[in-house]
């Protein structure tokens, strides 16, 4: 999965939030997320983007 559609996702939650639908679960490649609010769901979708962004850059230079 790449930061990139992490933060699609992200932007298209915060979309259907601000229509007034609210998704409170989500499900990639294996990985589901159930939280019981919407914006919980994006702060783990964040935390995940976080660390994917951590774990693509190089240890050292």
């Amino acid at each position: 999965m790449q930061t990139l559609d992490i933060e699609l996702i992200i932007n298209t939650h915060y979309v259907y939030l601000k229509n007034g639908f609210e998704i409170s679960e989500w499900e990639m490649d294996g990985i589901k997320i159930k939280r019981r609010s919407p914006l919980e769901l994006i702060d783990e979708l964040e935390k995940i983007k976080d660390l994917t962004c951590k774990s693509s850059l190089p240890v050292s230079v």
